[in-house]
């Protein structure tokens, strides 16, 4: 719900809000590609200290969990965090690594923004803050909206001196195991051995729920996607196929981005998705939204699952 403490710009219009917000929708995009906050799942692990193999950090998992303080496996591997990136600002502003992780990786219900120019995030900060571009989670426009331009930078800087890499192992399949959302919105596998049939979907979980919840940066996710799907996302990025822009022409020769332009290759399938409905439903607007707009209008549904699922598929640079 939302609740009346703060100013925000929503829809066009001011509204009173908070921390509390409800989901916002990004029209045609699947339930499957915008996680809801599911069940919480119960642990007795909060006050058992935890590690992770080759770091000298010990964490309880209940400081792991810390949205105000994020834990930093390996600290000499990257530069000095901003504290707005691993404190955050009580009360309404989680610290940017608690969603994006140290490494930058992100999660599914996140994005990815190891390696990102820092202007094409500042910028997103902007459409953010002011409304132009909408987070299905609200998280985004809230928190967007009250970071100092200071704050902005510091962290648009910081994520874009990290290292990327690739960490999403993408399978064609048919069936995939049950799965649920936690109340984090991460998506997990209820039981390996009980399957369903994955239809035009694309699922992705950890590959080892563990090395998730502790935020490890080594933490890999298998991405399930339909079979056939990589070769016709290919087609498509690659040609355009008569219903698309050739991606190569604004994202560049190995779609590792510009300085105004984002890297589409290996992020996370269902973000990719979602920014594709954004752009076709109105809901990311700003700079340079009108050329995306124009290059999905002729896309189907199956067209933009395969264009994600491919992306996903590729080596992050």
């Amino acid at each position: 719900m939302i609740e009346l403490t703060k100013l925000g710009w929503l829809f066009g219009y001011f509204i009173i809000c908070t921390c509390s917000w409800a989901d916002i929708s990004i029209p045609g995009a699947p339930v499957w590609s915008t996680p809801v906050i599911g069940e919480k799942v119960a642990h007795d692990d909060q006050l058992t200290l935890k590690r992770i193999t080759g770091s000298p950090m010990v964490y309880l998992q209940e400081e792991v969990d810390d949205r105000f303080s994020v834990p930093d496996w390996f600290p000499m591997q990257h530069e000095p965090m901003p504290n707005i990136v691993k404190y955050g600002k009580r009360p309404d502003v989680w610290a940017c690594a608690s969603c994006h992780l140290v490494s930058g990786f992100g999660r599914p219900e996140s994005s990815s923004l190891a390696g990102l120019n820092k202007e094409y995030m500042l910028q997103q900060l902007e459409d953010f803050a002011s409304g132009q571009r909408l987070d299905y989670t609200g998280y985004m426009n809230r928190i967007a909206s009250l970071l100092s331009e200071a704050e902005k930078k510091d962290a648009a800087k910081w994520f874009a001196s990290l290292v990327s890499a690739s960490f999403i192992v993408v399978k064609e399949d048919t069936f995939v195991p049950k799965t649920f959302t936690d109340n984090s919105r991460m998506r997990q596998i209820t039981d390996n051995s009980n399957l369903e049939l994955l239809d035009y979907r694309i699922i992705e979980v950890p590959e080892d729920i563990e090395q998730a919840r502790l935020q490890s940066p080594k933490a890999k996710y298998i991405s399930y996607v339909p079979v056939g799907s990589l070769a016709r996302g290919k087609e498509l990025v690659e040609t355009g196929a008569g219903r698309t822009s050739v991606c190569f022409d604004c994202h560049g020769q190995t779609l590792s981005g510009t300085e105004s332009v984002p890297s589409i290759a290996g992020n996370f399938g269902i973000y990719t998705l979602r920014q594709l409905y954004g752009f076709k439903s109105g809901t990311r607007k700003g700079k340079q939204s009108a050329i995306m707009q124009a290059s999905v209008v002729k896309l189907s549904d199956r067209d933009m699952v395969d264009i994600s699922a491919y992306l996903s598929s590729l080596k992050r640079r």
